[in-house]
């Protein structure tokens, strides 16, 4: 056969094609090592943190699970925050020797105050329950995961694609990565801002440090950190009903939350969306759940986790304040003072881990609307008229729109009919009032918003009530329990 013949150049081409899908999959298998790296990183400084804090309480598999995540990613972003803030530059070198410091610092405490990481997972496994799962258990159980795995895989299928992920979260990590810090013309010169200058920047500050583990800038990557959340959010619920709920009736709220159309199916503000609703909505139901827990028990160690999530909270969106304002309320009004003082030391630390994001924040031009100057009673009045369209539209939305809240809202409304004397004074009231202020509080932003509400609530709204949606799924459980509306071996499995 003669030099140069067609054989020869399929024979050349396919070569080629060898070696380059040979070269993408050992990048791919790289990428993911380091992936897997990252995450484990960001777990062991969940748990580490957790047993520093809670070193006498009995935890749950699924709470032990969740709260490593979240305590984890929100301590790792909270440390490269302060790096930035204090003007250390963001290389992957000063990341990583601040992390390993971290760890080390972590496990010295833990050491130091007592019997350890041993003790801790004695109790993890002291808390978690052994018993063979029953038919509907499994099928609940499966419900989940299904639901975790759709979500991982959407994120993961494709790069950030929403405007709010890319112009807002994406593109700031990508200038964190690139400017190795937070003192750059990107955010502190009017004609290269991009747009809610103000936002906090925990999740891209999360992103970016994906990026630093990967070695570059890919944001399909970067996108496990919102499925991860997502899933931190169903552990926490879970555990979180099942302190006073039996096994089953906690995995069907954990079902009903994790199958919640708005979270798996929502493009703009869902669970693989790649913006910072769900990690807004982690991090608040696990500070709304471990305030009242602890104000009602008495549990030092969970107001402490409270005040951590509070920080994580704010330093996330710009809504965290509002709704951490807005359950330390509704935690001082229905709880006892003298419970309620307890929570005095863990909010002043808090506050103090938040001062430095303050000062960052007021330093940086103001290029969006402000909505904290703006609600004045002025204001309000003159947003009256824009009332005929804003309730019609909020109840429209919530119980007439199944293909995001599936059956929720009219569950709710049963279940306040069937036991309205339960509803709010019982224990677990707390978590259906935040929902009910919170949503007063956005009719109100929706009142004095400059923009045009026939634009702004479309929207908006489904991504601003997710915040509080597993409140109101907590809220229906106990609430089944607290109206007898099941039966008494379903509810009577106490503190798991």
């Amino acid at each position: 056969m003669s030099a140069g013949s067609p054989c020869d150049a399929w024979i050349e081409d396919s070569g080629v094609l060898a070696r380059e899908s040979a070269i993408s999959f050992g990048t791919n298998v790289l990428t993911a090592s380091r992936l897997f790296l990252f995450v484990l990183v960001v777990l062991t400084a969940g748990v580490l943190t957790h047993s520093s804090i809670a070193r006498s309480q009995r935890c749950h598999a699924f709470e032990a699970l969740g709260l490593a995540w979240g305590l984890g990613i929100g301590s790792t972003g909270l440390l490269t925050f302060l790096l930035a803030w204090i003007g250390v530059p963001l290389t992957s070198r000063s990341i990583f020797l601040s992390l390993a410091g971290l760890l080390v610092s972590l496990l010295i405490v833990n050491v130091a105050l007592g019997p350890g990481l041993k003790a801790v997972w004695r109790r993890v496994l002291a808390g978690s329950v052994k018993p063979q799962l029953d038919r509907i258990e499994r099928v609940l159980l499966v419900i989940i995961l299904l639901c975790l795995i759709a979500v991982f895989l959407d994120a993961l299928s494709q790069p950030l694609l929403t405007f709010d992920s890319r112009s807002n979260f994406g593109i700031k990590a990508k200038i964190l990565f690139h400017q190795q810090g937070i003192y750059n013309q990107d955010f502190f010169d009017p004609e290269r801002v991009v747009g809610h200058q103000r936002y906090p920047l925990l999740v891209p500050l999360a992103e970016n440090l994906v990026y630093h583990f990967i070695g570059g800038v890919q944001d399909r990557w970067a996108k496990i950190v919102f499925p991860l959340w997502f899933s931190g959010l169903i552990s926490l619920s879970y555990a979180g009903l099942r302190r006073t709920l039996s096994r089953k009736l906690s995995l069907l709220g954990a079902a009903l939350l994790a199958s919640l159309p708005v979270f798996t199916y929502n493009v703009n503000g869902g669970a693989a969306s790649g913006l910072a609703d769900v990690p807004l909505t982690c991090f608040f139901t696990a500070f709304c759940m471990f305030l009242f827990y602890g104000i009602q028990e008495e549990s030092s160690q969970d107001l402490w986790l409270a005040a951590l999530f509070g920080v994580f909270t704010v330093l996330t969106k710009n809504e965290g304040i509002a709704l951490c304002l807005i359950a330390l309320g509704v935690g001082a009004v229905k709880f006892d003072w003298r419970k309620f003082s307890r929570l005095l030391l863990p909010c002043a630390s808090g506050a103090l881990l938040l001062l430095p994001w303050f000062e960052f924040c007021l330093s940086l031009p103001a290029a969006d609307e402000n909505y904290w100057t703006e609600l004045s009673f002025r204001r309000i009045a003159a947003g009256i008229p824009h009332l005929a369209y804003i309730v019609p539209s909020m109840v429209t939305h919530l119980f007439f729109k199944p293909f995001f809240w599936s059956v929720l809202t009219w569950a709710v409304l049963l279940l306040v009919a069937l036991a309205p004397q339960k509803a709010m004074r019982m224990s677990h009231g707390p978590f259906l009032i935040v929902p009910i202020l919170y949503c007063v509080l956005l009719v109100l932003i929706y009142m004095i918003t400059p923009w045009n509400v026939a634009e702004v609530v479309p929207l908006s709204l489904t991504r601003l009530l997710t915040h509080v949606a597993p409140l109101v799924v907590l809220w229906m459980m106990l609430q089944l329990k607290a109206a007898g509306l099941v039966p008494e071996t379903l509810c009577l499995e106490g503190k798991a």
